[in-house]
């Protein structure tokens, strides 16, 4: 990550830019998942998006700001299509070349709130998923509160966008469930 954090939305209506101002507790490298001893080749997993949404609306999201433009606009557009896919109950996946995406859903009250995330298609499923399912734990008092049940695009990104980021960036650096 870089000094700052910036989180694109990527609701299918509209992607914006947004930047927050906070730096993250500590900095620490990417976990190396894999590591192939004959050619020394080491391959970096980590997540590089991640969003929560409530039905349709993007609530707050966070990226990896280190991206080259290809990529970032390949996690784009991969977050915008797991983001399309009806909400079932559990889980729902999409692929692209070199990146995985998931995404769990909780219905509850009337509304279906959506943990995503787009990673590297070397990460551990087993790993995305934790992901996901804490930031449902952590975020289930939040879906009682007015601001998270009737919020518009990006409504919670002040006040959530800067735990997610944190969130996601401990688990890029230690490798497992943050």
């Amino acid at each position: 990550s870089g000094a700052g954090a910036r989180a694109w939305c990527v609701a299918p209506d509209a992607i914006s830019s947004t930047s927050f101002s906070f730096r993250p507790l500590w900095l620490a490298a990417p976990r190396l998942s894999q590591q192939r001893r004959a050619s020394r080749t080491i391959v970096m997993s980590h997540v590089l998006w991640s969003a929560v949404t409530r039905d349709d609306v993007v609530l707050a999201e966070a990226s990896d700001t280190g991206l080259d433009t290809p990529r970032l606009d390949a996690v784009k557009k991969l977050a915008k299509a797991l983001l399309a896919k009806r909400p079932t109950p559990g889980w729902e996946f999409a692929s692209a070349t070199a990146l995985r995406a998931v995404k769990f859903h909780v219905h509850e009250g009337g509304h279906v709130w959506s943990y995503a995330c787009v990673a590297d298609a070397s990460l551990e499923s087993m790993l995305a998923k934790g992901f996901l399912e804490k930031l449902a734990l952590m975020t289930e008092p939040c879906r009682e509160e007015a601001a998270w049940r009737t919020g518009a695009t990006l409504s919670q990104q002040r006040a959530f966008g800067p735990t997610l980021q944190q969130r996601m960036d401990q688990a890029n650096s230690q490798g497992r469930i943050a």
